[in-house]
């Protein structure tokens, strides 16, 4: 549901548009005649034209402060006046300029009104600080003046008397005009528009639009007196739809699939869900002795400490940066002639269980980025600035939570065997079904039970079961090593090793579905099975693949992935469950990994 929706969009080669169209709904005459329908329908915004213009030039020079002044003298006393900017930068510049005609003007003229700012370029954490002056009740007094980005566009109820607005696509623009005299509450709102002067349709001022886009909407808004919803109906943008990714049957199964492709990167969903132009990463800051590691994050064996002391990210301290802004930051700080102040971005690696060195170039859009509290780039007024001398407080955890690492599995706070374990998850997932039973009838189950009976039979392969041994609690309780172990109780990380061979990356959800296809391909819900059982801890999906961390085996021939080798044994583990199940003695078999049909079956 949009305001500015183009239904030429959603037709496409598998989702064709009807015959007799698609249905949509609308306002009915009805509708349009509710008291406060009508009033919001029929909200004045007159339009005027600014005379400060936007140019290569005045950016350089005065455009800040000239707003700055203009904003302040439109700007009424109980109100909200919203000013809306295509760039952040700009957006930062404006903020300070009104914070500094406040602070010279205070002696002279009294001005107490509120200043805030809105951009994508905080954290979570101090943008609603932000934002609390944003959706502040309005009440007698100076009111509020809040400064905002295309972040202001979508989504946020609030309405301003008094709007300013640069010039932007036609779609961005109607949003905006959204954000003031929302309810028709006001009788003297006003929109004033700021007109912006290019050189050529490359010129950088009108970043991040094409100049071509502020030609067609400059046109509109010519010829526009008021940009109510009324006025608004009349205009109609018959632009050229971009071209966007549209999400085929085909790109849908491929999104349950989180194997890393062949160069080692993960999934990349970001051309179905984000802009082609939104190439932001993801920033935090941690502190930690530089000193120590050649300067490295500190990262612990011990789990429990790691969460402690050093705690992956959560969302209200990550902060949105475009991927050119923190390459060109990493670079200065790499640059830096004082040896203390050169800082490097760190990127943690689940595979390894420790953390990469990301070189500039090497930053890539989606990344989740480390820096050391003292690189900055940060302020909480501001946002990101990219200024390294700025300092960037710590926000505080309300948990402490692991770094993810591959080899990780929930190795529980006791010692459970294998025959125990695999029974309850069984009953989990049984009181799931209990749970459930107002569910339709034809979800299979029986199936998702038998998943849970087999889902960690792969923990009996000896690279496992030497990581539970290793475990000062197991190897108490099992001097002998007579039994199957599929909890430790131990935090440290897991150690994988067949004999003396460390096997990296090691996933037992890739050997235990190999087992269930070994012992029961031909059953009903065999692949529903596998899929359940290699996907339960999101590691091993639809498809098998060794990974750039691993170590090939000596003979050229023999297949590998996830820790695993063609020809591993596997031993009896008695399964239990309504059919006694039980997996046979067999070595594990790779064929299910290469292209087309095997004796296992198709790939």
């Amino acid at each position: 549901m949009s305001a500015t929706l183009d239904a030429k969009p959603i037709t496409t080669v598998d989702h064709p548009e009807p015959a007799a169209g698609f249905a949509r709904l609308a306002l009915s005459d009805a509708d349009r005649k509710h008291a406060p329908v009508k009033k919001r329908l029929g909200a004045a915004k007159p339009l005027q034209k600014s005379k400060i213009v936007l140019s290569n030039d005045s950016e350089k020079k005065s455009y800040a402060k000239d707003l700055a002044a203009a904003v302040k003298e439109a700007h009424r006393e109980g109100t909200l006046t919203l000013v809306v900017m295509n760039r952040v930068s700009r957006a930062q510049d404006l903020l300070k300029e009104l914070e500094s005609l406040k602070k010279a003007k205070a002696k002279v003229e009294p001005w107490k009104a509120e200043l805030a700012l809105i951009h994508s370029r905080f954290r979570l954490t101090d943008r609603k600080t932000q934002e609390k002056i944003l959706f502040a009740d309005a009440e007698p007094g100076p009111g509020r003046i809040v400064v905002a980005t295309q972040a202001i566009e979508a989504g946020v109820d609030v309405s301003a008397a008094t709007m300013f607005t640069e010039l932007a696509p036609w779609s961005s623009l109607v949003q905006r005009f959204g954000r003031c005299n929302r309810g028709g509450e006001f009788s003297d709102a006003r929109v004033i528009w700021i007109d912006a002067t290019l050189k050529d349709d490359k010129d950088k001022v009108a970043l991040p639009y094409e100049a071509a886009e502020f030609n067609t909407s400059r046109q509109f808004l010519l010829g526009l007196k008021d940009v109510g919803p009324g006025a608004l109906e009349a205009v109609r943008d018959e632009r050229p739809a971009p071209i966007v990714h549209t999400l085929r049957r085909k790109d849908l199964v491929e999104l349950w699939d989180t194997t890393p492709d062949l160069a080692g990167n993960d999934l990349d969903i970001s051309r179905f869900i984000r802009d082609a132009d939104n190439n932001d990463v993801q920033i935090y800051w941690r502190e930690w002795d530089r000193t120590a590691r050649t300067g490295r994050p500190p990262k612990f064996e011990d789990k429990r400490e790691q969460a402690a002391r050093f705690p992956s990210p959560e969302l209200p301290e990550l902060c949105s940066v475009s991927m050119i802004a923190i390459r060109q930051f990493i670079d200065k700080l790499a640059n830096e002639k004082d040896a203390r102040r050169r800082f490097a971005a760190w990127r943690w690696n689940p595979r390894d269980a420790d953390w990469d060195l990301i070189a500039s170039k090497a930053i890539r859009p989606g990344m989740v980025l480390l820096l050391h509290v003292e690189a900055s780039g940060y302020d909480s007024q501001s946002g990101w600035t990219g200024d390294a001398s700025a300092k960037v407080p710590l926000v505080a955890t309300r948990f402490n939570i692991e770094q993810e690492s591959n080899s990780d599995d929930a190795l529980g706070d006791r010692p459970e065997d294998l025959p125990t374990h695999l029974r309850n998850v069984a009953n989990q997932v049984i009181g799931l079904r209990d749970a459930f039973k107002s569910l339709p009838p034809d979800i299979p189950w029986d199936a998702i039970i038998r998943a849970g009976w087999w889902h960690d039979v792969g923990k009996a392969h000896e690279a496992f079961q030497t990581a539970m041994h290793d475990s000062p609690l197991v190897s108490t309780l099992d001097p002998a090593k007579q039994q199957l172990w599929a909890k430790s109780g131990s935090k440290m990380r897991p150690d994988y090793r067949v004999k003396d061979e460390r096997r990296s990356g090691f996933r037992h959800e890739l050997v235990s579905a190999l087992a269930w296809l070994y012992h029961h391909s031909d059953n009903d819900h065999a692949n529903l099975i596998a899929y359940l059982i290699a996907s339960h801890h999101g590691k091993v999906r639809l498809s098998i693949r060794s990974l750039p961390n691993e170590k090939q085996p000596l003979d050229p021939k023999l297949r590998y992935a996830r820790g695993v080798r063609q020809g591993d044994p596997l031993p009896n583990v008695e399964i239990g469950g309504p059919s006694c199940d039980v997996s046979m003695p067999f070595n594990l078999n790779l064929e299910l990994m290469e292209l087309g049909q095997s004796s296992s079956g198709p790939s």
